[in-house]
């Protein structure tokens, strides 16, 4: 969490403390939940457009299964995926495939490729849902979201898509495209409290599936507060609610920093450690990811326990069954040239000297 995120914790758990759920209890209850919701419209660009989309969640495994479940896909039904799902959403998609829906997981060079296999793909008749990151977790490739939607629309596929390393690092201005549901977590690029997130949903989506309640509301309540999963905790959505606004606020900036972090760790790694290939695609990436491809020899694995042992120094390895062997490279905008510095010398120290 930012500092600005824990301070608007702390500050909500000491004023909510003291009413907890009495009548006026409810009504700050209400109120910071309603707040919240409003700040995530205005973030994805909803705010003019179906904000009564937006539901407060716990992360982007349950807003996924929410819609996934809702869909009720049946034997013989086609999911268009990509190789760079997160679990949050290949796991469902695997047991769904247990149970004879057939996924087709995409993996292209270029954004172009990747739409014309999707082309390719919704030629079949059984296709009946397209499930993508906007982000790769993997390499940070940012997936052409707007024009997939627009194709689907073509084929009256509906898309699912999971923002979570999108938003807070790219615009997701969703009234650009619109999916059946835009789901994330808000712990990763939006620096805001575990345990928090938010979905957006189409109005397609809340009327066509009321059946799929996972929160008590009135018969009369047609919007997306109903896939709200009951009591939450009001202090974290109060973090939540000022994560929003910061990044709202200072997207741009935010932008800025990290792209010329990534320019920074990119060319130095590029002259220094010549062993690391970077992986990504002919096409548009996000700021915050650099991802390497690790000699054959080098465990990514037991690289990423050699650098926070030794040196206090973390990065995020693929482990089996995640391919390739690889590791991933992530930073703040607030992230110091010392500490960029002590992340080069620690790798260099651990492949130079590896055996």
């Amino acid at each position: 969490m930012s500092p600005s995120v824990r301070a608007a914790v702390f500050q909500a758990l000491e004023e909510f403390g003291g009413l907890l759920f009495s009548e006026p209890g409810l009504c700050v209850y209400s109120r910071w939940l309603e707040q919240c919701r409003a700040a995530v419209s205005r973030l994805l660009g909803v705010d003019k457009f179906f904000p009564q989309g937006v539901a407060i969640i716990p992360n982007a495994s349950f807003g996924l299964g929410i819609v996934l479940n809702a869909l009720g896909l049946r034997p013989g039904a086609l999911v268009i995926t990509s190789t760079h799902e997160h679990f949050a959403l290949s796991s469902p998609l695997r047991l769904l495939s247990q149970k004879g829906v057939e996924v087709v997981a995409l993996d292209q060079p270029t954004p172009q490729a990747f739409l014309d296999s999707i082309r390719r793909e919704l030629e079949r008749p059984s296709v009946s849902l397209i499930a993508v990151s906007h982000v790769s977790y993997k390499d940070g490739r940012i997936f052409p979201i707007e024009d997939i939607c627009r194709l689907a629309a073509q084929f009256e596929v509906p898309v699912l898509v999971d923002g979570t390393q999108a938003v807070g690092q790219v615009q997701p201005i969703l009234t650009r495209f619109t999916p059946l549901a835009y789901v994330f977590s808000a712990h990763k690029w939006l620096f805001g409290p575990m345990g928090t997130g938010a979905m957006w949903v189409s109005r397609e989506f809340v009327e066509s599936f009321a059946g799929a309640w996972a929160s008590p509301t009135p018969e009369d309540v047609i919007d997306a507060r109903r896939f709200e999963g009951g009591t939450v905790n009001v202090a974290l959505v109060c973090g939540l609610c000022k994560a929003a606004e910061d990044a709202t606020n200072k997207l741009e900036e935010r932008i800025a920093s990290l792209r010329a972090l990534r320019r920074r760790i990119s060319e130095v790694i590029s002259e220094s450690l010549p062993m690391l290939k970077p992986l990504g695609w002919a096409g548009p990436h996000a700021p915050g990811i650099l991802s390497y491809e690790l000699p054959a020899e080098i465990s990514a694995a037991e690289l990423v326990m050699r650098l926070g042992a030794k040196h206090g120094v973390w990065v995020k390895a693929f482990k089996p069954p995640e391919t390739p062997n690889a590791i991933r490279i992530s930073y703040a905008p607030t992230t110091s040239d010392a500490s960029l510095e002590r992340l080069i010398a620690a790798l260099k120290a651990e492949l130079d000297s590896w055996q």
